[in-house]
């Protein structure tokens, strides 16, 4: 933090022209970020400490990367333009290297592994299913460990890319194309989703029409492979439902204030403790959904509460809706890649 710390303190000193928004921002998440965290702190009902993470992990994390990412603004000073051009240069190298990745393997069969070179931990790309004609079905995984973790951050970057700019491009129809050719069933649903609303949107050109003949099919063949990799991986869907369980099994205020920003559901606490939640029959606490990890957390009324606050302050159809689907993913809300998007959409206000 100290040299983060420095940098920042060297922005507000010697640049002139910096936007005093960016810090006012910074201090208001931070400030917000440890209040929250307090009830936890002190183990004032229902909130809790419950599974060894200290107030100084959270609260130093939440700090670090809210510190890159007010830096990260403060270099732009402002500048949409700019700011719009990196967002598409990190939407071209990850996009990029996802269909060298998926053409790669259908073509030979091999399959690029950045992970398992780096870290020596395989990226999770087989589905367990195959296809008559088509053969064995691959769920390529770009830069990340799973495809469902790569479709999230990528629909973080369109969030942020339309945010900045409503135009339809093609860079942005090829992003979403790579979500559904992720084929991670989650991923299938949204990005279907997502991709209707702006086929509502687009132009009524001879291509709009042209698909709207075979969309009906493209729609069946989408919703059989999600199909085929639901019956393939029973075990998978055995473990959200667990962790649907075990939300639901708490007490009424464990369900409408949740456990705090240091505390778990207590029938979980030593399985966490132990980092053995497979234990449990659950994967991860976000496996369901922002929106669940959420829950677990400030419960369900401080997850509709920060739905009302984002729709009050963002009148925009398509934003309010890329929010929805953004709650729908694997994302956490400790992710930097999710306070980067919190930060731009406050810092640059909505068109």
């Amino acid at each position: 933090m100290l040299p983060l710390s420095f940098i920042l303190l060297l922005f507000v000193i010697y640049d002139g022209s910096i936007n005093k928004r960016a810090i006012r921002i910074w201090f208001l998440f931070t400030f917000f970020s440890l209040l929250i965290a307090l009830p936890s702190f002190y183990n004032i009902y229902p909130h809790k400490n419950n599974f060894g993470y200290t107030f100084d992990s959270y609260f130093f994390g939440i700090l670090f990367k809210s510190t890159c990412t007010v830096c990260v603004l403060l270099s732009f000073k402002g500048d949409k333009k700019r700011m719009l051009q990196l967002i598409n240069i990190l939407l071209i190298i990850n996009v990029s290297f996802f269909f060298v990745q998926f053409f790669t393997v259908y073509l030979t069969s091999y399959y690029i592994d950045p992970l398992y070179f780096f870290t020596g931990e395989r990226q999770r790309y087989f589905s367990n299913f195959s296809l008559p004609i088509l053969g064995v079905i691959y769920r390529p995984t770009g830069l990340y460990e799973e495809p469902s973790t790569y479709s999230a951050f990528i629909l973080l970057l369109i969030a942020s890319k339309i945010y900045l700019d409503k135009s339809i491009d093609v860079l942005l129809k090829v992003s979403l194309g790579s979500i559904i050719l992720s084929f991670s069933v989650a991923s299938i649903i949204y990005g279907m989703l997502f991709a209707f609303l702006l086929f509502l949107k687009s132009k009524g050109t001879y291509l709009k029409h042209i698909l709207s003949v075979f969309l009906p099919v493209i729609v069946v063949f989408v919703i059989y492979i999600a199909l085929s990799r639901v019956n393939s991986v029973d075990s998978a869907t055995s473990l959200r439902n667990n962790l649907f369980i075990y939300f639901f099994e708490q007490s009424k205020l464990e369900v409408l204030f949740g456990n705090g920003m240091l505390g778990i559901i207590p029938s979980l606490s030593d399985y966490m403790s132990s980092g053995n939640l497979w234990g449990a029959g659950v994967a991860a606490l976000n496996d369901n959904g922002l929106w669940l990890f959420l829950a677990i957390k400030i419960g369900l009324l401080g997850l509709i509460l920060a739905v009302f606050l984002f729709f009050k302050n963002k009148k925009n159809t398509i934003n309010r809706v890329i929010f929805i689907l953004i709650l729908m993913t694997k994302i956490s809300f400790m992710y930097f890649g999710f306070i980067f998007y919190l930060f731009l959409i406050l810092y640059y206000k909505e068109d």
